[in-house]
């Protein structure tokens, strides 16, 4: 048994003293990784100490797995077996042992036994220094330096003097002799993997070797020493893939790169779902989970974090152990509801399911009501999450379906409006303005154009002065607005206008204005114009006069593209729009510049928008604008990144100042693809530098100055082989 657990130990020795010479020699850093566990001799203590390892105590030796925690001390090979600091006879787990055992007095019986030394017993051992050889390796006179014939093999020299060939370390200790920290054994004519000799280390006695027997050698063919005419074996270690991995070999799903092409576990149909060396190692693997729930943590919905047994994550969305039941569907998370309030409440009838506020019933659950009715959810100022517009809990007594109540802390109908912001309350004496006019409605006692507004104050429909420069009459307009404009200037104004006092407003003949959205249904309009009105957005075939967005007019109420507040007194100060390309010009917003936001109907897909929330994007496009990433499903119309194009403010990725102006000279982005053009800054090609949000981790970059950029865990290109 000592024996067949030595053997294991070179074994294991050497596969891992392989794997640190490769990692030595690619020039990896293994201090730049917090989140690794570096266990190299598979007992799972590491060297340094982590908590990412199985114990997270220091492995005393890291190189030999039967010297780890919690293993009886051998008391004679001069070794810390159970890492407690003490060796052998000096640890009390040695206490009467009969390596131990101190001879009173010597025998005298010419043979140096266990407890005699050449201190304590001369006539038996020999006066120090003892004579050499006589048959025993005594450590405590140096023998293993001083006398070869006597310590040839012993590993009680293991440690002592560095490596000594003279008795046999290079095969015995592989502390003293492995092939990174010296090549005193190179030179032997024999490739000793014990000891981490390989073809790198030591190439005199390690090139052209087939050490797993698989027909592949380690040598290209033709090459001098060359054992056969095939393709170089990509894995000829006997400790890890070994004869299972040569050019050509089926590719199994197992860890190793089989068939030699430099990737793991590539084969036809191998997936996270049925292998679980592609599951990534922060999710969990379980092949008794059928479906696409066998790497839990990989789709949406998922995991995340994973737990055995669905139990704490009970409210985060997510079905944590992949068996189909998420949150308090999961029988897991049964019996966990606080009885807080409306959505903490649990119900026989619906076993681990502690939302009340979405079941069939309506009822007042937690008695803070005073009665089960139908609006009981909806007035539950618990249930905001469910849909309830309430931010203080309506009793049963208070509910009104109308809100005539319009002076106390309730709103009685629910609605999410309350007292004299509800329109019930409009005409109530407590909100109507001083002359009596309901809230938000034009004033028939005091007249155009006085408006009570929402506030309860009379006020003046446009906001001016006097008259408010109404050329013709005003008109209390859609929506209890007044509408005075009578010009043609591509606006509608104020918003609910009609044609009869705005000819902007309509699609009428005759009346010299192409009203807005008109296009051929106004015999006004000219071919191939259809207004849109004030939306960033300047309509092909049309001009000022017909689309406030095409030119530069006062007093319009829209800034312009192309315009600034020198020669249009509706813009803003530093926002000059350039229309829908891709770009939203500094200190401009979708009403000014079309790119600048998310608007429905305006021919423009926004930066940062989607078909959901812009019903003019392309599905699946995303514009993030000029960040020097043009995000999938977009052209140059609707993120700038995406072509050439002159005058957008932005260089185009593949362009250059040849075909798009906006380039710098000797820049040609290419996208966000781990290259930085040379020239190019992070505005123009997004690896150029560390820029939040533009889908791509800089050069350089972490997830500390650019949240493109991933956690950063430690992944090494070698799998631990089998447990001994």
């Amino acid at each position: 048994m000592k024996k067949e657990k030595f053997n294991k130990f070179k074994l294991l020795t050497t596969f891992f003293v392989l794997v640190f010479s490769v990692v030595f020699i690619s020039g990896l850093v293994f201090a730049a990784c917090e989140d690794v566990c570096l266990d190299f001799d598979g007992d799972g203590y590491g060297s340094p100490a982590s908590a990412v390892c199985d114990f997270p105590a220091l492995d005393c030796d890291d190189f030999n797995p039967l010297v780890t925690f919690g293993v009886p001390e051998l008391c004679f090979n001069a070794f810390d077996d159970d890492c407690d600091g003490l060796a052998d006879c000096n640890d009390a787990d040695c206490v009467g042992s009969p390596f131990c055992v101190i001879v009173g007095a010597c025998n005298n019986n010419i043979i140096c036994e266990p407890g005699e030394d050449c201190n304590n017993c001369p006539g038996d051992c020999g006066a120090c220094p003892v004579t050499c050889p006589n048959g025993f390796c005594d450590l405590t006179c140096n023998e293993c330096v001083t006398c070869p014939a006597d310590c040839m093999g012993n590993v009680g020299c293991c440690g002592v003097g560095g490596c000594n060939t003279a008795i046999g370390e290079c095969s015995s200790c592989v502390l003293d002799c492995n092939a990174i920290a010296t090549n005193a054994c190179c030179g032997n004519g024999f490739c000793d993997l014990i000891i981490g000799e390989n073809a790198l280390l030591c190439p005199g006695d390690c090139n052209c070797v087939d050490l797993d027997i698989d027909g592949y050698d380690t040598c290209a063919p033709g090459a001098p020493g060359a054992l056969d005419a095939f393709p170089v074996d990509c894995d000829d270690n006997i400790f890890s893939c070994g004869a299972n991995c040569f050019p050509g070999n089926l590719e199994i799903c197992d860890g190793y790169d089989n068939n030699c092409n430099g990737t793991n576990d590539d084969g036809v149909g191998m997936n996270e779902e049925n292998c679980s060396f592609l599951c990534p190692v922060f999710y969990d693997y379980n092949a008794a989970r059928v479906g696409n729930f066998s790497c839990c943590g990989d789709d949406g919905g998922e995991g995340n974090p994973y737990e055995a047994a669905e139990s704490f994550f009970c409210g985060d969305g997510n079905d944590n152990d992949c068996d189909g039941d998420i949150d308090m569907a999961d029988s897991g998370c049964s019996g966990l509801c606080s009885t807080d309030n409306e959505r903490e409440w649990p119900n026989i009838l619906e076993p681990g399911d502690c939302n009340q506020c979405n079941d069939l019933l309506s009822e007042d659950n937690d008695g803070d009501q005073g009665a089960d009715w139908p609006m009981a959810d909806m007035c539950d100022a618990d249930c905001q999450l469910d849909g309830a517009l309430v931010t203080i809990t309506v009793p049963f007594l208070n509910y009104e379906v109308n809100e005539t109540s319009c002076n106390d802390i309730y709103d009685n109908d629910c609605d999410g409006n309350i007292n004299c912001n509800d329109s019930d309350c409009a005409i109530n004496p407590i909100c109507a303005c001083s002359d009596g006019t309901a809230r938000n409605s034009c004033s028939v006692i005091s007249g155009a154009p006085w408006y009570c507004n929402g506030a309860g104050n009379l006020v003046e429909g446009c906001g001016g002065a006097a008259n408010c420069g109404c050329a013709g009459a005003w008109v209390c307009g859609p929506f209890n607005t007044f509408c005075c404009d009578n010009t043609c200037n591509g606006v509608c104004a104020p918003i609910g206008c009609d044609v009869a006092s705005d000819p902007d407003c309509g699609c009428l003949g005759g009346d010299g204005c192409c009203g807005i959205s008109c296009g051929a249904l106004d015999p006004d309009c000219p071919p191939g114009c259809v207004p849109d009105g004030c939306n960033g957005n300047c309509p092909a075939g049309c001009n000022v006069a017909q689309d406030a967005d095409c030119g530069c007019q006062n007093a319009n109420a829209c800034c312009g593209i192309g315009c600034n507040n020198t020669n249009d007194n509706d813009c803003a100060a530093g926002c000059v729009p350039d229309g829908c390309n891709g770009n939203c010009p500094a200190g401009c917003n979708v009403a000014q510049d079309a790119d600048c936001g998310c608007q429905n109907a305006n021919a423009c897909c926004g930066i940062g928008c989607n078909n959901t929330n812009d019903n003019d994007c392309a599905a699946g496009c995303v514009p993030d604008g000029c960040n020097g990433n043009c995000p999938a499903g977009c052209n140059v119309a609707q993120d700038a990144d995406c072509g050439c194009q002159n005058a957008n403010a932005c260089c185009g990725i593949g362009c250059n100042n040849t075909n798009d102006n906006d380039c710098a000279a000797g820049c040609v982005p290419d996208g966000c693809n781990g290259n930085c053009p040379a020239g190019c800054n992070v505005a123009q090609d997004a690896d150029c530098g560390c820029q939040n949000a533009n889908a791509c981790c800089g050069i350089g970059c972490n997830n500390t100055n650019d949240n493109d950029c991933g956690l950063g865990a430690c992944v090494f290109p070698f799998t631990f082989p089998c447990a001994l």
